[in-house]
């Protein structure tokens, strides 16, 4: 795939269409995102399916090392990051759809689907191949990525028809339903927005991690906490990451040169523009260009 592609491959919020609603479905590749799933959050149940390589997800402050096959489910709001355990190739399959509307102006007797709905009972987040559920589960996930990719007459009954065959799934076997935890992340969320709106204005600018620290209201120590469980990464790398997104969109969108991209984002030094660039993407900008103008 062409590094143009490279942005937006995983939309975070609300990320059906109306075209292919009710789900979205992705398949996402480490040597075309590196960064796979960052840290995000939606309204939207989140289905990952591992094709290829260990993973690591983050699911609000719990860590999963899922391999080849496990099957993990984000609930609607979790905030949660995934990224590529070790090297080599990963791939993942990911379905999203929208729980809430999904059960909305739907009248059911089945208990199971009401707390559902209520947020009183969440989808078990981890699925292991010798789970029970996990075959029916799995081939449920097949067909739907079929039915989107095809989009025959009908679809969305098809389609809807599918998600229920998946409720059915856990509904009809216990185990694999939870009771809601008490984990509270909205001070989190709170501070992640903080955060983005104060990059999004900022991010061309020189400051320093002290600086964003005392945006937050945080320490450097306690920032640097925050950043490695909530993010799963430093200060540092998700500042370059952001700028880099913004040097993505920008050598996408326009004719600047490699050096104005550079500055205009927030580098200081073309060297280490490129090198980090390079680390992140696979490419140098110039490739990128290239690619860009085949």
């Amino acid at each position: 795939m062409s590094p143009k592609y490279m942005k937006h491959l995983y939309l975070y919020q609300m990320s059906q269409s109306e075209e292919y609603y009710p789900v979205y479905c992705y398949d996402l590749i480490n040597t075309v995102m590196p960064e796979m799933i960052t840290c995000n959050w939606h309204e939207d149940v989140e289905i990952v399916y591992v094709h290829q390589g260990d993973f690591n997800l983050y699911i609000n402050e719990s860590l999963y090392k899922i391999h080849p096959g496990d099957i993990c489910v984000i609930n609607s709001n979790y905030l949660h990051y995934g990224i590529p355990a070790g090297e080599g190739i990963s791939e993942v399959f990911v379905l999203l759809f929208p729980l809430k509307h999904l059960l909305m102006n739907n009248s059911y007797n089945d208990p199971h689907l009401t707390a559902l709905a209520n947020n009183q009972l969440w989808f078990a987040p981890y699925i292991k191949p010798t789970d029970s559920i996990y075959e029916p589960l799995k081939d449920v996930l097949k067909r739907i990525y079929k039915v989107w990719i095809e989009h025959p007459a009908a679809y969305d009954l098809k389609i809807k028809s599918l998600l229920f065959e998946l409720l059915f799934l856990f509904c009809s076997n216990e185990t694999y339903l939870v009771q809601g935890s008490g984990w509270d992340d909205t001070k989190a969320k709170e501070k992640l927005l903080v955060l983005q709106s104060y990059l999004a204005d900022h991010y061309s600018e020189r400051f320093t991690i002290g600086e964003l620290a005392n945006h937050l209201c945080m320490s450097q120590e306690s920032f640097y906490k925050f950043m490695k469980s909530i993010m799963g990464c430093s200060p540092l790398t998700f500042i370059n990451r952001y700028r880099l997104n913004k040097a993505v969109e920008l050598l996408d969108t326009t004719n600047l040169s490699v050096t104005e991209i550079c500055f205009q984002c927030g580098f200081q030094n073309i060297s280490y523009f490129i090198r980090t660039f390079k680390k992140q993407f696979g490419y140098t900008p110039k490739q990128m260009v290239k690619h860009k103008t085949k």
